[in-house]
């Protein structure tokens, strides 16, 4: 929100009820976009701002100024409004269909009888695609749903640091040797220790077979997850693991794909280094 008055805004020049408003929650409009084109003759900013093309899952602020700061949006003749994006406009329109948190207050400007009517902007906040997605994964609703996966992954485990099980612990097994070839493996990818650690730990897991368990690697933006998700895969190619990795969006599928490529000693299959 620190950083609204940089986000991509567009005029609302009207506001319709859509079919499916069912108030109290319900609350579903079409609204009208000002497009680039009707904003010829404006500033550059404005022109700039008016590139912005709504997406499904945009989670967006109606307010009738353009946010400079803040405390633009909420003010104490009108305060800002939340909506989300429910689809793309139809073809040939200019209407986006959303979803308010509150009831929309928009008088259209009659030009005929010289009334200006009342000012709306929309202000992109971000996109909730892919948190809707994860919210639906973690509260299915099916009824033979399995969510012992989930439950796994979610529950405090005072073992958290341990990374082999204690029977694996007790004798040379294979597991042993195939942590200790993972580390060595690693050491040559520029990870720090707890990233070296969460593979280490992956590799263990999939190697004990005295239980089943999941692992979770996680950590805030900008910490290497996603490199350190690019060296497992590596490990567990050297290891003849066949190994399915999915992701929200495609673009994050090819954020591990490149960093995996960039491996050291990595090659496609049946390719060699040339």
């Amino acid at each position: 929100m620190s950083t609204v008055f940089r986000a991509p805004s567009l005029e609302v020049l009207d506001v319709k009820i859509s079919k499916d408003f069912k108030p109290p929650k319900g609350l579903y409009y079409n609204i009208l976009l000002k497009r680039a084109i009707e904003e010829e003759g404006e500033n550059t900013e404005s022109k700039t701002e008016s590139k912005y093309e709504p997406e499904v899952g945009d989670l967006i602020a109606l307010t009738d100024v353009r946010p400079r700061r803040i405390q633009d949006l909420n003010r104490r003749k009108r305060s800002y409004l939340i909506a989300i994006v429910q689809g793309k406009k139809d073809e040939g329109s200019d209407r986006v269909p959303i979803l308010s948190s509150q009831l929309i207050s928009f008088k259209k400007p009659d030009r005929a009888k010289g009334e200006q009517g009342d000012k709306l902007f929309i202000v992109y906040l971000s996109n909730l695609t892919t948190n809707i997605r994860i919210w639906k994964a973690l509260n299915s609703d099916l009824e033979y749903a399995n969510l012992n996966i989930i439950k796994t992954v979610l529950e405090s485990d005072p073992n958290i640091g341990e990374i082999d099980c204690s029977l694996c612990s007790f004798r040379e097994t294979k597991t042993n040797v195939a942590i200790s070839n993972s580390r060595v493996i690693v050491q040559s990818f520029g990870l720090d220790n707890a990233q070296q650690e969460a593979v280490v730990s992956c590799v263990a897991t999939r190697e004990c077979t005295h239980r089943n368990t999941v692992k979770l690697i996680w950590g805030p933006p900008g910490t290497g997850k996603t490199k350190t998700v690019a060296s497992l895969l590596y490990v567990l190619l050297e290891m003849k693991c066949r190994t399915l990795t999915c992701a929200p969006t495609n673009n994050a599928v090819l954020g591990v794909t490149k960093r995996l490529m960039q491996n050291p000693g990595f090659t496609f299959y049946g390719c060699n280094n040339s």
